[in-house]
C-alpha cells in the first residue's frame, strides 16, 4: 500500500492505519491486527506478519508451525520467514482434599507451602 502526498490526504498516516486496522479486525474475527510504520528507507521495525501457534504439546505445535512455515514461504514476496520458539512453563493443577489435609493438623497455609516446595 502506498500513501498519496500529504496535501492530498484527508487523514494523517497514523489515523489511516488505525482505520484500516479497525476494518480488518471486523473482517478477520479473532485475528490480532497490528499496524507497523515504515521508515523513510522503506523498512519496518517489526515483522509485518506473525502467526502464533499454541498447543498443549510442543511436538504438535512444532509440526503445525513447520507446515505453516512451508506454506508461508510459497507466498510471492514473502521474505525472511522463520520460526521463533518460546519455551513455556508447564502447568499443573493440584486439588487438596481439605478433610484429609486437616486430620493430621496441617492448615491450608502449610499445605500450600509444602506443595510449592515439592513442585
Amino acid at each position: 500500500m502506498k500513501l498519496v502526498d500529504k496535501k492530498h490526504r484527508e487523514d494523517d498516516s497514523y489515523v489511516y492505519a488505525a482505520k484500516i486496522k479497525r476494518e480488518l479486525q471486523q473482517q478477520l474475527v479473532g485475528a490480532q491486527v497490528k499496524t507497523t510504520p515504515i521508515s523513510i528507507m522503506g523498512t519496518a521495525d517489526r515483522a509485518p506478519l506473525a502467526l502464533v501457534v499454541t498447543a498443549s504439546e510442543l511436538d504438535s505445535a512444532m509440526t503445525f508451525a513447520n507446515a505453516a512455515l512451508a506454506e508461508l514461504r510459497k507466498i510471492k514476496g514473502a521474505t525472511e520467514t522463520k520460526l521463533t520458539v518460546e519455551a513455556g512453563n508447564p502447568e499443573i493443577t493440584v486439588q487438596v482434599d481439605r478433610d484429609k489435609n486437616g486430620k493430621p493438623g496441617i492448615d491450608a497455609a502449610n499445605s500450600g507451602s509444602n506443595h510449592a516446595d515439592c513442585l
